[in-house]
């Protein structure tokens, strides 16, 4: 008979070694499931073709266009009032224009007489005058804004008979004469530069140091009246006279005042100047010499 401490024995070892190989069959079975590869599947690919995505119409981002999401509408042209096409009324006020200048480096001004006062000044955009201001500067024409309502002076019609006229040659003119010709006298200036940069810094002060008006000779314009000439002025270092008729520049005929105000910004880079004028009758001419 076996003793009962040798049974207790053996049956601990087929306990222990049934366990083992029971554990090591688990194990093993895990370990062949984790290591298995699943079936690799293909990612899908989307090729382009003619059929795959239709064309959406330009009409589908309107909503988009109308929200302006970044604030990049083109703002409409807006067409012209008929109100702004309307020709303006000419000006009631006791004013003349002798003359604008439009496109100079120092800005557009004109030339206003104030003939309540008898003032001739030369007015720039934001001038006041009289109960007016001046808006707007265009050849031979100013724009004044009067208590809000926009209107027009004009320089005056000096040339009614210009159209019956030789187009070249103003009637009763023969043209000017030239400097070597034996019948005119010519008088030679020398000017300082300095001088005359000076004088030119401040042209509405210079505009008031002389009279400039149209000089009319069988109703026609035949140059530039001088007039009121102060002293100690530039025109009067240029040799210039009270009544002087300036008929011309460098030989070429002037009769508006824009052509003096021309003449006068010229004078700022010019080296010599020749004017042709008349004194009491006689021509005569000037030959500047600016150094």
């Amino acid at each position: 008979m076996i003793p009962k401490a040798i049974f207790i024995a053996i049956n601990l070892i087929c306990i222990t070694v049934s366990s083992y190989f029971v554990v090591d069959g688990v194990y093993g079975n895990l370990a062949t499931r984790l290591t298995r590869t699943p079936p690799s599947q293909a990612e899908p690919v989307f090729r382009g073709g003619k059929n795959d995505t239709a064309a959406v119409p330009l009409s589908a981002y309107q909503a988009v266009l109308d929200r302006n999401l970044f604030e990049t509408r083109i703002q409409s042209v807006s067409q012209p009032s008929a109100e702004s096409t309307q020709p303006l009324e000419e000006t009631q006020l006791n004013l003349k224009l002798w003359g604008t200048v439009s496109g100079d480096v120092d800005g557009d001004y004109a030339v206003i007489e104030d003939v309540k006062a008898r003032e001739q000044n030369l007015y720039r955009v934001g001038d006041a005058i009289q109960t007016a201001t001046v808006k707007a500067i265009h050849r031979e024409k100013v724009i004044l804004s009067v208590n809000g309502k926009d209107e027009m002076l004009q320089m005056q019609e000096l040339e009614t008979d210009r159209a019956a006229a030789s187009p070249g040659r103003l009637p009763g003119r023969t043209g000017l004469s030239s400097p070597s010709s034996g019948a005119v006298r010519t008088q030679r200036i020398s000017l300082r530069r300095a001088y005359i940069d000076q004088a030119m810094t401040d042209m509405a002060s210079l505009m008031t140091q002389v009279q400039i008006q149209p000089h009319m000779e069988n109703g026609m314009p035949d140059g530039l009246a001088l007039s009121s000439i102060k002293p100690n002025s530039i025109f009067r270092r240029m040799g210039l006279r009270n009544g002087d008729v300036i008929t011309g520049v460098d030989g070429r005929e002037i009769s508006a005042v824009d052509d003096a105000l021309r003449l006068v910004d010229n004078l700022k880079s010019a080296s010599q100047v020749s004017l042709q004028l008349k004194r009491r009758g006689r021509e005569k001419n000037i030959e500047y010499r600016i150094r």
